[in-house]
């Protein structure tokens, strides 16, 4: 899915992208990403409380359940995983 707020695009001059709401370096993402661990949310899937900033300890947030995702559900393996799958080539990954 084309991300309506942040582009699918780069932050900061990096290889970071925004990748169906998940922020993750375009590079890990097509070579594999790790399926054991959570990703930050990218600026349009995080809680519009703490602005995302939970997801990595920096703060408590009850709106999220600190999870930085808005919702409180961290969704980037699910997210990630559903990208991939509408990728040519990248079936059953």
């Amino acid at each position: 899915m084309t991300c309506t707020h942040c582009n699918n695009g780069q932050f900061n001059d990096t290889d970071i992208m925004c990748i169906s709401g998940v922020l993750i370096d375009v590079d890990e993402f097509t070579e594999g990403w790790q399926r054991d661990i959570a990703y930050p949310p990218a600026p349009c899937m995080c809680c519009r409380v703490c602005k995302g900033a939970a997801w990595n300890g920096e703060e408590e947030c009850g709106a999220c359940g600190s999870t930085g995702w808005n919702g409180g559900r961290d969704l980037s393996q699910e997210a990630l995983a559903d990208h991939a799958a509408r990728e040519p080539g990248r079936e059953g990954e």
